[in-house]
């Protein structure tokens, strides 16, 4: 319990965000501290105070000073009202009695412990998607050797890894893959294995039906053969579909993950897309955006949605979240940020703003990087031809660029003054990478959270403005 004679402290890491205006008559500052757990809102009397929280300012002195502010307010109405503001952010975790108080609540942030890998085993694909982000092509000549694979599932194991992705290129046309999925379940895992769906055969059908860890996920970009076809090459659609009746005549529908990049020349399929796979009993699909990688690079123009990043999320947000939300119930559609995308319970956040290191990405050459998202030999962290899984988790280049997440936010000029700034740390730094060609932007859904967020805060205050 807080005494008049207590010298309360914030964290110097502490934010007072610029007033939230919910109408002309209320306005309110975010009170939040990347390095703790908790936040509140307060009125702008209350932000002034908080500013006097220095640690060297005792309670009697802080409440001195309103009585001459507000003498038509009854002196122990001020104290009353102060003690209980500070005794409410002290349970909150976010307001301390003293600066030693402060300093012996202070823990690490810790990253997000490893969990698995994504693995893209060749290079090599049978199709040559116009929006491919890696580029896969019938030549390619970059393959994983077996050996090493199997080595690295072993060691994902024994580092507490239990999940793998299976990838490409197209997965399917590595000579040995039946046995790296079969390693890979034997070993407890689950796996997903990402494919275009057109080389699914008896093999593939027998592997889903016998391991209940395995899912797959099929590349469809259309749901006509005209849509289809223009992205991916003439006839894919008809082996894709033939590979997806195969999954559900076998009665797989529930280890099916379906997987939908939006360009400007498919948007119009999104809903009946969407509406098939819920007359199929398919219960998963992924909406993806184009990412400016590989292949999609060269054909940029013609497939984005907009020049603009954020025009992008917001069509997302705004057109394909109304326009599927009758199908809901009845699927889980990833992509879509929505009001249930960002909760307040989560807002300030313990963890590393990004899961850097949780899920490896492993690239056909054996170059390892830190998500499957980042690319480029700044963000290589190491080789599975010269290191260990190991050290890999334990060395310099990792912790370089978890730190890099983590501190971009304090760089980042548009989030400066961001009420929700210790929420999102700026978002992916891999998306921003890729839309704006730099780490130190937000990425382009940030208006889109700034929205929600602003919506549920104004409900948290039980809409009294």
């Amino acid at each position: 319990m807080l005494s008049l004679d207590d010298n309360p402290y914030i964290s110097p890491n502490a934010i007072l965000s610029e007033p939230i205006s919910f109408s002309k008559n209320a306005k309110y500052v975010l009170f939040s501290d990347s390095t703790l757990p908790g936040w509140a809102l307060i009125n702008e009397i209350g932000s002034q105070i908080l500013k006097k929280c220095n640690g060297n300012t005792s309670i009697a002195n802080i409440v001195k000073e309103l009585f001459g502010k507000y003498p038509d307010i009854p002196s122990y109405q001020i104290i009353a009202d102060v003690l209980r503001m500070f005794q409410e952010l002290e349970e909150k975790g976010i307001l301390f009695a003293s600066r030693k108080k402060y300093e012996a609540s202070c823990k690490p942030i810790e990253p997000e412990p490893f969990s698995g890998l994504y693995c893209e085993i060749t290079s090599r694909c049978n199709l040559k998607c116009k929006h491919c982000y890696v580029n896969g092509k019938p030549t390619g000549n970059e393959e994983l050797p077996l050996d090493i694979i199997l080595n690295i599932l072993e060691q994902c194991k024994q580092l507490g890894g239990n999940l793998v992705m299976l990838s490409g290129g197209e997965p399917l046309l590595y000579p040995s893959f039946i046995s790296i999925c079969e390693e890979a379940l034997k070993l407890g895992n689950d796996v997903i294995i990402l494919t275009n769906g057109t080389l699914i055969d008896s093999h593939i059908i027998s592997l889903l039906e016998n391991w209940p860890k395995l899912r797959i996920q099929i590349s469809l970009n259309g749901i006509t053969q005209e849509t289809h076809d223009i992205l991916c090459g003439i006839g894919t659609f008809k082996l894709t579909m033939r590979g997806l009746k195969k999954c559900l005549d076998a009665g797989l529908a529930n280890k099916l993950i379906m997987s939908f990049t939006v360009l400007s020349g498919n948007f119009h399929d999104v809903e009946p897309y969407i509406k098939w796979c819920v007359q199929n009993n398919i219960k998963k699909v992924s909406l993806k955006r184009l990412s400016r990688q590989g292949r999609a690079r060269k054909h940029w123009e013609k497939l984005t949605l907009s020049d603009k990043p954020e025009e992008i999320s917001s069509f997302f947000y705004e057109k394909l979240d109304k326009l599927l939300a009758p199908y809901k119930d009845d699927i889980h559609i990833d992509g879509i940020p929505s009001e249930k995308t960002f909760s307040l319970e989560e807002m300030v956040s313990l963890e590393y703003p990004c899961p850097l290191g949780s899920i490896l990405r492993i690239d056909p050459s054996g170059s390892v990087y830190p998500c499957q998202l980042l690319d480029g030999n700044e963000f290589v962290i190491g080789s599975i031809f010269k290191d260990k899984l190991e050290d890999i988790l334990k060395g310099e280049k990792l912790l370089r660029i978890q730190d890099l997440g983590k501190s971009r936010i304090d760089k980042i000029s548009k989030c400066s003054k961001c009420a929700f700034k210790h929420f999102c740390a700026g978002g992916c730094m891999a998306m921003a990478l890729w839309e704006y060609g730099s780490i130190y932007y937000p990425e382009p859904i940030c208006e889109i959270r700034r929205k929600i967020l602003t919506k549920k805060l104004y409900d948290f205050t039980g809409n009294q403005v």
